[in-house]
């Protein structure tokens, strides 16, 4: 979703209830295999918002953030931002990127039920070559009532480099910002925006491949659900809400200038998901809802695409439609402009999956699994890669709805290139479910397979997997 061809990383959440286990339906072909279980750190007081990114030459990156230790007891205000490195056969030692003593960075997981569960927490960006950048939003206890931030800040690390020192991409006084979400391109451009702490609308800052960040762009629209992605030549679009229904708008002029909104579908639209590949084809889905406005009536997933060369088309329900909510649609592009969709449907618990033909009609939904584990958080997580591989994972959750008392697992679904979607074992064991949620995130190989990271109740482990690309 963040804008990376070559990878769209995602969260999964949970929450406290009651779940049903989960059995994957209607799946052909071989069975997959996962590598063995890493564990890449342990015993942290917390981890959250972590993502993965697989590199040109294999190696993944693993970026999180955690309760630091440097603080005895710690406490809520002792958060830094970690990165280590995974090969076949190794695992790098933790280097802190960002955050001291004092430090808060917003995590994904504390928004609540009407606000963008994507917000906040920290973001990732992975250009062709390996190029990598992070952002997140974070603020400073300076002691008494004296604070620094909310700031949203920035790092980099080129490929075969090294981690450079955050960059400041908020500035003091209504500047400040936090809520970040950040897009890169394939060809090295990126796009970074937030929320403002003070008005309403985003800011936003564009970087040119291999040059600096450009001076803050605002826009006066607010945003209550939005999604940010770049192509190749540099053009970011944002889709997000306005009056009621679906809009977008692109930065151009190398960052300084945004379009006028452009508006479809209907009314009253949810959460939402923009994809863009590297030659500027571009998708969107979100949630719509209709009937009585606070629960009852139907929900269903409507979604637009726009070719490189063209325009945006006439938006389009993905049937089937249920009662009650669907749950965050997710979607992803191919090279060649094809889409993969997913979202969990409804109450029903439903792992929906469905795919485009390269000129946009959706063919026919499929169901991967029923009892994935409903969230206002996301449940389920999308990645794919421009080849057309794709991987859906879930969160199960089984048990009571005492905390104490469930049990969790990562079941997924995987997709090599143009063939049909495989049947995998458990991507996890079951674990005792943690009291607060769960975070998962994916990623596609370029050299086929996917790699998953997630986070153990237990001793609050840090764990990761490779799924092997199927002979």
């Amino acid at each position: 979703m963040l804008g990376s061809a070559l990878s769209t990383l995602l969260l999964a959440g949970l929450l406290p209830g009651t779940g049903l286990a989960a059995e994957p339906i209607g799946l052909d072909g071989p069975t997959a295999s996962w590598g063995p279980l890493r564990t890449l750190v342990t015993d942290r007081e917390r981890i959250d918002t972590m993502h993965v990114v697989v590199l040109p030459d294999g190696t993944s990156t693993v970026v999180w953030v955690e309760r630091s230790e440097v603080d005895d007891p710690p406490s809520d205000s002792s958060d830094r931002v970690m990165a280590v490195d995974v090969t076949s056969d190794s695992v790098s030692t933790p280097v802190v990127l960002g955050g001291v003593p004092g430090s808060s960075i917003d995590s994904a997981n504390d928004f609540e039920d009407d606000q963008d569960p994507e917000a906040g927490g920290l973001h990732v960006g992975l250009d062709r070559v390996g190029n990598i950048t992070l952002t997140w939003s974070e603020r400073r206890d300076l002691g008494g009532e004296e604070t620094w931030g909310p700031h949203v800040l920035s790092v980099d690390r080129p490929i075969g480099g090294e981690w450079t020192a955050p960059v400041r991409l908020t500035r003091g006084g209504a500047g400040r910002g936090e809520w970040p979400k950040l897009a890169v391109g394939v060809g090295g451009a990126a796009v970074v925006a937030w929320e403002p702490l003070r008005g309403r609308g985003l800011t936003a800052r564009f970087r040119p491949a291999g040059g600096d960040w450009q001076a803050p762009v605002g826009l006066e629209q607010h945003q209550r659900y939005w999604s940010i992605a770049i192509d190749a030549a540099g053009i970011a679009m944002l889709l997000g809400k306005q009056e009621g229904l679906a809009s977008v708008r692109r930065l151009l002029d190398a960052g300084t200038r945004w379009t006028p909104a452009r508006t479809f579908g209907m009314p009253i639209i949810g959460p939402l998901d923009l994809a863009v590949n590297g030659r500027g084809d571009a998708a969107a889905v979100w949630h719509r809802h209709f009937g009585q406005p606070h629960g009852e009536g139907f929900a269903g997933v409507d979604s637009n695409r726009r070719p490189a060369d063209g325009r945006w088309q006439g938006a389009t329900s993905i049937p089937p439609t249920t009662r009650f909510d669907s749950m965050h649609p997710l979607v992803v592009l191919d090279g060649r402009g094809r889409a993969t969709a997913t979202w969990v449907q409804g109450r029903d618990d439903r792992v929906q999956v469905v795919r485009s033909t390269r000129s946009g009609t959706w063919r026919r939904t499929e169901t991967l699994a029923t009892g994935a584990y409903p969230s206002w958080h996301r449940s389920n997580v999308l990645a794919g890669h421009r080849s057309g591989s794709a991987l859906v994972a879930w969160t199960v959750s089984k048990g009571t709805a005492l905390p104490s008392r469930r049990r969790v697992r990562i079941d997924a679904a995987y997709r090599p290139g143009q063939g049909p979607w495989l049947q995998l074992p458990l991507a996890s064991p079951e674990t005792a479910a943690p009291a607060g949620s769960t975070d998962v995130s994916a990623a596609v190989r370029r050299q086929g397979g996917a790699v998953v990271v997630w986070v153990t109740a237990r001793r609050h482990r840090l764990m990761f997997r490779e799924l092997l690309a199927p002979r």
